[in-house]
């Protein structure tokens, strides 16, 4: 049986806002909307994470930006 999130659910799940999970479905992460409200099918997030891995660089570069901001 298929496991779905709305949309606040699919985040935390993820670990990440819901303005991100907003730019996942731009880039191409399936979901449904019904109505008001839109859902996404847990084994389409795990793909979507699978196939688009955060890099260390990529990490690095925000960690930077922060520590900058931060003095």
């Amino acid at each position: 049986m298929q496991q779905w999130f709305r949309k606040k659910t699919a985040a935390r799940y993820c670990d990440i806002s819901p303005k991100t999970l907003q730019k996942w479905f731009e880039a191409g992460l399936p979901h449904f909307r019904v109505g008001r409200v839109v859902l996404v099918k847990k084994s389409d997030l795990d793909e979507f994470i699978e196939r688009n891995p955060v890099r260390k660089h990529e990490i690095d570069t925000v960690i930077d930006d922060v520590m900058k901001n931060d003095n």
